[in-house]
C-alpha cells in the first residue's frame, strides 16, 4: 500500500514496472505531462486493485490501459485526458465502483 504515486515530467520513462507487489494506492495514481512521451505502456500497475483517484493526462504515446486491468474500485475521481494514441479501454472491465466523477476526454 502506498498513499500516492505520481509520475510527472519523466521524459525518459519507458515503463512503470517498478512496483510489482503494489496492490493499493490510497491517494492519487497520477501520470501527467507531455514529457512522458516515451511511455507506451502502464502494465507495471497490473497488481493494483484499488485506488483513491486516477489521473492520466497527456501521454502522447500511451496506447493501452492494460496495467489497470485489475482495478476494481476508485474511491475518488477517475480522469483520463488527452490520450490521442489510446485505442480502447477494455482493460477497465473490472472497474465496477467509482465513487467520484468520471472524465474521459481527448
Amino acid at each position: 500500500t502506498v498513499g500516492g504515486l505520481s509520475f510527472n515530467y519523466c521524459n525518459r520513462l519507458t515503463h512503470v514496472r517498478l512496483f510489482p507487489k503494489l496492490k493499493t494506492v490510497t491517494g492519487k495514481l497520477e501520470l501527467q505531462s507531455q514529457q512522458l512521451g516515451a511511455l507506451t505502456s502502464i502494465d507495471g500497475f497490473g497488481n493494483i486493485t484499488s485506488v483513491g483517484r486516477i489521473f492520466i493526462d497527456y501521454g502522447p504515446s500511451l496506447i493501452t490501459l492494460d496495467g489497470l486491468h485489475n482495478i476494481q474500485t476508485c474511491s475518488g475521481n477517475f480522469e483520463i485526458r488527452m490520450q490521442r494514441s489510446l485505442t480502447d479501454a477494455v482493460a477497465l472491465s473490472r472497474l465496477t465502483n467509482i465513487q467520484g466523477n468520471v472524465v474521459l476526454s481527448s
